[in-house]
């Protein structure tokens, strides 16, 4: 059984929640605030967590940015009641795999985490190597030239895609078929977020160019670029 933290202050929102979770065939511990969000996170091992924003003695954001940046890998999806584009760039800017906003369907909750869920293992079997940038898919890290960028599972999925695939031009939808499942509450502008982010986070590397934006066709990852 998958075992889910979900780390919300609205007690009845997150009864109601676990209850569909746990109907669903989730394993589902609570946390109401940051601290005890983080010592559950920190201590105890994790298949997804559903962080929200505002929390009361911190922000989820403060709890994303330094799980991630003390390495931890869990899955993440926010849920929070802001629903402009600023607020869901800086969510998946510090590390979230994904962004729910308030009030929603739980059906919705475990169909992104489904699509997370189902990212193939099959896949996962080497590194992806090209000219030098070294995607290694079990740790989920980037490497080139001495530096490392530890990705989340959403980011590798993106870029195995375009790694697998460089120099061809591809549409946002090609994109969301190869990353996301059919059911996903995705479209266009997600896959426009997620790759505005990867970009960003490629810049430290050096690789921010090697991903480039084709209008009106869609996303071309250049190999020449990667030197």
């Amino acid at each position: 059984m998958s075992k889910l933290l979900l780390i919300d202050d609205d007690i009845s929102l997150s009864e109601l929640v676990k209850s569909a979770l746990e109907a669903a065939g989730w394993n589902v511990e609570l946390a109401h605030n940051y601290g005890d969000g983080w010592q559950l996170l920190n201590n105890f091992p994790f298949d997804m967590v559903l962080l929200d924003w505002d929390l009361p003695d911190a922000t989820g954001l403060k709890l994303c940015r330094e799980y991630r940046d003390k390495g931890g890998t869990t899955p993440i999806i926010f849920m929070t009641g802001k629903t402009d584009m600023d607020s869901k760039l800086t969510g998946l800017d510090t590390g979230a795999d994904d962004y729910i906003t308030k009030p929603f369907d739980v059906r919705e909750i475990i169909a992104r985490m489904q699509v997370i869920q189902r990212r193939p293992s099959h896949l996962l079997q080497k590194d992806l190597n090209i000219n030098g940038a070294v995607l290694d898919l079990k740790l989920s890290v980037l490497s080139f030239k001495g530096k490392t960028l530890k990705l989340s599972p959403t980011e590798v999925s993106i870029l195995e895609f375009f790694f697998r695939h460089p120099d061809q031009i591809f549409s946002g939808s090609d994109v969301f078929a190869s990353v996301w499942a059919s059911d996903a509450e995705v479209n266009n502008d997600t896959v426009r977020v997620h790759m505005h982010i990867l970009r960003k986070k490629l810049d430290p590397l050096g690789l921010k160019e090697c991903i480039k934006t084709v209008r009106p066709a869609g996303y071309i990852l250049e190999s020449h670029a990667i030197k």
